[in-house]
């Protein structure tokens, strides 16, 4: 018998993209569950890139400096965005979607929720940061939970000053630490290829901007996928986003499963992933 759940809305993290979620949308179509993945403003083929990268000679000084394009974004206007393609999906289908967010992806997908509350079955975050109730992703990535992750030593620039937490991904010293923070558990010529499909600018609104939720959040049933091998958001950062979200909405607990993955488990367990997102968002 052929069961119609939700469809299911994919959303990265910082300096990727829909891309990212390609491998796992395979394993998922061979659930019989639909899955769209959105690329969120500045990143994917929205993204928008400093002149300073494809100027030849290259100067490493001028990219550190120059001021973001997208600098101005916000986390509002990300979340509203994506707001509008989950009530999209939603009224085209006839259904509510479950939502399934990466990362950084995370902040703005419980933004979203708030917005777009009554077009959502479920909400599934993978290794994600999930401020509420007016928090910023911001305390998590400083948070002393996270003591160990290497996200911040990638960037260059100062951020304040160019409106962005930059990276360079196409600078082959960085090559290995990038690996090492979001790809570990891949082979070498994956994770090149992953790396070279990574976007600059994440907008600091996106770090900085609260996170604004409320009753109309709380009702939606929420899962949380943990990644214990996790070089990007470390595990007990990750507990923490769960205790937080529980102590804010006491009366709708987080449902946890746990994955011994990387960063990227959509990488290097895309099937097991894909039955993890499937459980929780029926």
């Amino acid at each position: 018998m052929m069961h119609h759940y939700p469809p299911l809305v994919l959303v990265h993290g910082a300096w990727h993209g829909a891309w990212c979620w390609n491998r796992t949308q395979f394993h998922l179509a061979l659930l019989n569950r639909m899955a769209v993945a959105v690329d969120l403003p500045n990143h994917g083929l929205r993204a928008l890139f400093p002149r300073a990268q494809r100027a030849r000679p290259f100067s490493a000084e001028a990219m550190a400096a120059e001021p973001s394009s997208a600098g101005a974004i916000s986390l509002g206007e990300a979340a509203s965005f994506l707001a509008g393609q989950i009530e999209a999906l939603s009224i085209s289908t006839g259904s509510r979607v479950a939502l399934v967010a990466h990362s950084l992806g995370g902040a703005i997908a419980n933004a979203a929720a708030e917005i777009a509350a009554e077009h959502l079955s479920h909400l599934v975050h993978l290794c994600a940061i999930t401020p509420v109730d007016g928090h910023a992703a911001l305390e998590y990535r400083m948070a002393p939970e996270n003591e160990g992750s290497r996200t911040a030593s990638l960037q260059t620039g100062h951020p304040p000053e160019i409106g962005a937490a930059r990276i360079d991904a196409a600078d082959e010293a960085r090559l290995q630490d990038i690996r090492q923070i979001f790809f570990h558990d891949i082979d070498e010529d994956a994770a090149r290829a992953a790396t070279h499909f990574m976007t600059p600018d994440v907008p600091l609104g996106f770090l900085r901007d609260p996170v604004i939720t409320t009753g109309r959040f709380a009702a939606i049933p929420r899962a949380y996928i943990v990644c214990t091998q996790d070089n990007a958001l470390r595990e007990p950062a990750q507990r923490r986003c769960i205790a937080d979200m529980d102590r804010a909405y006491p009366d709708a607990p987080t449902r946890v499963s746990t994955l011994a993955s990387s960063h990227s488990p959509f990488f290097s367990c895309p099937d097991r992933l894909a039955a993890l997102i499937d459980m929780h968002s029926k």
